[in-house]
């Protein structure tokens, strides 16, 4: 019933466009405060518009201490909103406009029209000052916890409004919100798919609700960032989202912070991607409403196989038109006027549409769907698990069941340290994640099961094969002791990952020959029975037959502190046609340049390999090796990460800073505090796990420029104050 509404609130919306909407927008606006003591009638007392009217409006400052100004003040049929305009705004160029919904304790009055930006504003205006990203920021506020259709008729005349009087692109609209905030913006774009570009939902109540017309809104990207001990949502509840849409192909990021209960938004709008940029910027400037869903990412093809790549975008509107380049420019496809398209052949495709019959033509497609044929798929792989689609090809036994711990699609941190790419250093690719850490009522017994193939591989008999795996370890405290086995047989006694996070991704490889066998049961088992600690990730697990040539196998990998001297040492085995190892050193994990070269010894067995760098640089110092073969094929070990120059027992860098500020003291951090210059509460964070020289990461980017007072509180109750300067 409700869809059969849609075209009604339509015609109503645009029928009170047309004769009551009017330009008040203008960048230029003074932005009064509220006073019921002026006379009825100015600007600081204003009368309340009849229905239908767009007016300038009024504020109530409360809990906000920066500027917000430069959010201009304006209301439409009892919705208070706040608009911050482009900077160096240009009429005759088009913006993209981020719909922000606020959370239930950022709710008021017509008269508040402030609290809703309590949370983000100043972060995504911030961005905009910053040249991150420049665009209309719309801040609606509702007097209700809850988002519903009762106020997002009239968000779509506001931008509808917005859309007609200044150069607001409405195909490139997302909805960001928080609480029950996330929970309006996927309502917002359940109930009106092709308004919604897409959608960032940080900690969305109630959002399992939300999955009866999943398929409306499939082709929209999403990123959901949700908590292991949130109580709505439940790591259940979004979990199950998440499936949901992944399991008809649809386009979902998932962020599950296992330490971490419902203030997850800061994570999400901060957060890094593998090239130290935002992840959030990045989804906005994607976001289109001409940008096809590849179904299932599915876009390489082997040689002589039938191509077959479903892309689509938004259904219902009212034409659709789809191009092929297959190298010599754009050709339209006869017959190809639908929302979805299944490419036959390879090439770049793009899209554009009609909102009506007599409207503009859409923008194409601001980036091309690829469609390739590989230049080969070998042969050998006898069985490969990449952890991309819904539902992958393991089994497991409690208590690592796969109800529990999920396959996800992009980002899985705890709570210090962030994985923001898969074990190759994709971004945004899928892995097996274990976080026993958010459930410590359940036990282990060492040798349970990890992983394992469902069916049964066919292998050759008396043939050399190699078993392979990524694993990567979220918490340094006891980290998962990982033993290979194929039939029952183990491999080796047990592998285990270095460090965290990113840097502790470490393929493993495993020689074995079949013998007599025809099939093999691969599986991965935990040696480790603790419940502190033990979280791990794995990706990328390999069956192939064994070539006639291997590059060096990584066994291990440590930097250490000599004196004033960074003593790197790996240990590599079955180094075949290796030629040698060239020690990279950065100050940033981004720009890199050769240190030195340590010759390959080309022994079968485990080769141990050193390098002192004599002159490292003062703070954070990151190494990493790469291997050579003689054929000029490379590969690289994982990144380690030392720090330098501490001359007392605290480290505060980079200060000056933009984003972030890392703490690191000889003892258990208890809680970092950031006051401005008047004495008042700017932020804090408290860790409850920290252990005694552990590098901590509080990000500061919400604060507006400027000096700062930084206390440091250690666990033994001493404190620190610091000047901190953020640029």
């Amino acid at each position: 019933m409700f869809k059969k509404c849609l075209p009604l609130l339509a015609l109503l919306v645009i029928a009170m466009l047309q004769t009551t909407a009017q330009n008040v927008f203008d960048p230029n606006d003074s932005v009064y405060t509220y006073n019921p003591a002026a006379p009825l009638g100015t600007p600081s007392n204003p009368n309340v518009p009849a229905n239908n009217v767009m007016a300038k409006w009024i504020r109530t400052p409360d809990r906000i201490t920066w500027n917000t100004n430069k959010f201009k003040s304006y209301i439409w049929n009892g919705v208070q909103f706040r608009l911050r305009y482009p900077n160096n705004y240009n009429p005759n160029q088009k913006y993209p406009v981020m719909v922000f919904f606020h959370g239930g304790g950022e709710r008021g009055d017509i008269y508040d029209n402030e609290d809703q930006l309590y949370w983000g504003a100043s972060n995504f205006e911030e961005r905009i000052n910053y040249n991150y990203w420049n665009g209309f920021l719309l801040f609606p506020q509702q007097d209700v916890i809850f988002w519903d259709n009762n106020v997002f008729p009239k968000i779509n005349a506001i931008v509808d409004t917005l859309t007609k009087y200044t150069s607001a692109d409405v195909d490139r609209l997302m909805a960001i919100g928080l609480s029950a905030g996330g929970y309006g913006s996927v309502a917002y774009m359940s109930a009106f798919p092709q308004r919604v570009a897409a959608t960032a939902p940080a900690s969305p109540s109630f959002v399992r609700t939300l999955n009866y017309n999943v398929q409306d809104y499939k082709h929209i990207p999403i990123w959901i960032t949700h908590g292991a001990s949130d109580y709505n949502p439940t790591a259940y509840d979004a979990n199950g989202f998440c499936d949901d849409v992944r399991s008809i192909g649809g386009n979902i990021y998932q962020q599950f912070l296992g330490t971490e209960g419902h203030f997850t938004w800061y994570y999400q709008w901060n957060h890094f991607d593998a090239n130290n940029q935002y992840i959030l910027n990045n989804f906005w400037m994607n976001a289109h409403k001409a940008q096809p869903l590849l179904f299932y990412n599915n876009g390489q093809f082997c040689p002589g196989s039938p191509i077959a790549a479903k892309m689509g975008i938004t259904a219902g509107f009212n034409t659709y038109e789809w191009q092929r380049n297959g190298g010599s420019g754009y050709t339209t496809i006869g017959g190809a006027t639908s929302n979805e398209y299944t490419a036959t052949q390879a090439g770049l495709y793009r899209v554009r549409f009609k909102r009506t019959a007599t409207g503009n033509w859409s923008d194409w497609t601001p980036n091309p769907i690829s469609i390739t044929v590989k230049a080969s798929c070998s042969a050998d792989t006898a069985f490969a698990e990449h952890f991309e689609t819904v539902p992958v090809t393991y089994s497991a036994t409690t208590p690592y069941a796969k109800s529990q711990f999920d396959c996800v699609n992009g980002v899985v941190p705890n709570a210090t340290e962030l994985f923001s790419h898969d074990g190759t250093g994709r971004q945004g690719g899928g892995f097996l994640v274990h976080y026993t850490m958010a459930h410590p009522n359940y036990t282990y017994t060492s040798n349970d099961k990890v992983w394992g193939t469902s069916n049964l591989v066919t292998v050759l008999p008396n043939t050399n094969y190699v078993f392979s795996f990524y694993l990567a370890n979220q918490s340094t405290t006891s980290p998962a002791q990982i033993v290979p086995k194929i039939n029952g047989t183990a491999l080796t006694s047990f592998v285990q990952a270095s460090g965290q996070g990113n840097a502790s991704w470490t393929k493993f490889s495993f020689n074995w020959n079949s013998g007599a066998a025809t099939t093999a049961d691969l599986s991965l088992h935990n040696l480790l029975a603790v419940t502190t600690g033990n979280d791990f990730a794995l990706d990328e697990i390999a069956f192939v037959k064994l070539a006639a040539s291997l590059p060096a196998q990584w066994v291990d990998f440590t930097v250490a502190k000599q004196n004033e001297t960074a003593s790197l040492k790996w240990v590599t085995t079955n180094e075949i046609n290796s030629h040698h190892y060239e020690v990279e050193h950065s100050t940033d994990g981004a720009n890199w340049v050769k240190a030195g070269t340590v010759n390959s010894a080309n022994g079968i067995g485990n080769n141990n390999y050193a390098f002192i760098h004599s002159v490292p640089a003062k703070g954070i110092n990151y190494y990493r090796i790469k291997q050579v073969d003689v054929d000029g094929r490379y590969q690289y070990s994982v990144i380690k990460r030392i720090v330098f120059g501490k001359t007392s027992s605290l480290l505060v860098y980079p200060n000056p800073t933009k984003d972030k500020v890392s703490i690191q003291t000889n003892g258990v951090l208890k809680a970092v505090t950031v006051y401005n210059t008047a004495g008042q509460l700017m932020l804090q964070q408290t860790f409850s796990n920290s252990t005694a020289g552990r590098v901590h990461d509080v990000s500061v980017s919400q604060l507006q420029k400027g000096i700062y007072i930084l206390q440091i509180t250690a666990a033994n109750g001493t404190i620190e104050n610091l000047k901190l300067v953020k640029e």
